[in-house]
């Protein structure tokens, strides 16, 4: 049965279902909802949102309900706007103990409409469980608090850059919200605290909130992307320093071997095609997933691209899935402990460690690095704070 979330914390717990308000629990006939809230974790609900991929309620509206939705949309903005002017804060207090009745039954109405109207047009997407998932672990990263340290700028505060540092970092929201669908390849865009462009040379003032910080990306990742779609075995060495040997002669610094090798595989020019080509194969790539005008990636991901970029989306799009996946799994192996995930930035992923969880680090590595393209080889930070990590050898 058709119903809408009136919260999307956990604790909030209220839905509109036939023609009803309902509180403390949800119906066992609750089936279909426009998108997920904290409370429906675990449950077998199917979200319109997914099922359009992240469209928003004035983008999947329909042109006949545009009018009605735009009418209960002023209504909503108006009560949002009274709230901040109040200064009550949404994560403190549920949307529907501040809001009449009234209001949300006419709101939750529409949405069953534009719900409705969702489900009746939209198929439901080949990877609906993968995004349903990501959006449960993402609504988990929303509710949790960053330990952002904005005092240390107060070391030097009559200097005018440590005064501007302290006032914005003091200010900032300390809460990322994700978007699933915020890109056409996977990658994830925010809201909130600016944690995808966060200045490295500012990363000090975010501190755990348990005693460490553990960083761990892929070495290589994309250009590994490409071996494992070429059809090649993954090295359990650094991939940089294999193709420089095998390419380059090893007269290359790492970073130089990197740029010039993505510069080859992600442009149309032939320079050291010879020397790549045994590596990775590029016309394989183009024939095996570029279509005209467009690529398919392994996920089932369609990215419109020109020929020259298409090899460039195929890999960072089939890596930053397989990337959440593995993400997902490392989630899964958490629960129940206090060592969490706190954000992504792009390709890493980051633990905020208890000091008692240190033995599961390596189990963690494994985890991440054993795909099914193989064992990418991951490497690990450790420090007191997102700036001061420093690598850790097992």
């Amino acid at each position: 049965m058709l119903f809408q979330t009136l919260d999307d914390k956990n604790e909030c717990v209220a839905v509109y279902i036939n023609n009803e308000l309902k509180f403390k629990e949800v119906p066992k006939e609750a089936s279909k909802t426009w998108e997920y809230s904290q409370f429906l974790k675990g449950m077998d609900i199917e979200y319109a949102n997914i099922y359009c991929e992240g469209k928003t309620l004035d983008e999947a509206c329909p042109e006949h309900l545009k009018k009605d939705w735009d009418n209960v949309k002023s209504k909503l903005k108006a009560f949002i706007r009274s709230f901040v002017e109040s200064k009550v804060s949404m994560r403190d207090n549920c949307f529907f103990e501040l809001t009449p009745k009234k209001f949300l039954i006419e709101y939750c109405k529409i949405k069953n409409q534009i719900t409705e109207h969702i489900f009746q047009t939209y198929s439901r997407p080949q990877e609906y469980d993968f995004y349903r998932d990501m959006t449960e672990f993402l609504s988990e990263i929303k509710y949790r608090r960053l330990n952002v340290d904005s005092d240390v700028f107060k070391q030097n505060i009559q200097d005018p850059e440590s005064l501007k540092l302290y006032r914005k970092y003091k200010d900032l929201s300390p809460y990322i919200n994700y978007n699933l669908f915020g890109t056409i390849t996977g990658r994830l865009s925010n809201d909130g605290f600016p944690i995808l462009r966060f200045d490295k040379k500012h990363r000090h003032v975010l501190k755990p909130n348990n005693d460490y910080f553990v960083e761990i990306d892929i070495n290589a990742a994309e250009l590994r992307m490409a071996l494992a779609l070429s059809g090649k075995e993954q090295p359990t060495e650094d991939l940089y320093k294999i193709i420089n040997e095998t390419a380059f002669d090893n007269e290359l610094t790492r970073k130089e071997t990197k740029d010039r090798t993505i510069k080859w595989l992600y442009s149309e020019s032939d320079e050291y095609t010879d020397e790549l080509k045994h590596l990775f194969d590029k016309e394989f790539l183009l024939k095996k997933y570029y279509k005209g005008d467009h690529i398919i990636t392994p996920y089932g991901r369609r990215i419109e691209a020109p020929e020259r970029n298409a090899i460039n989306y195929l890999m960072q799009s089939t890596f930053i899935d397989l990337f959440h996946r593995q993400v997902l799994k490392i989630n899964k192996l958490l629960n129940g402990r206090g060592t969490y995930i706190p954000f992504l930035i792009h390709d890493c992923f980051y633990l905020d460690l208890k000091r008692e969880d240190k033995d599961i680090i390596a189990q963690i590595a494994k985890e991440f690095s054993d795909t099914p393209y193989g064992f990418f080889k991951c490497r690990i930070k450790v420090g007191k704070d997102l700036s001061d990590l420093r690598e850790l050898k097992l």
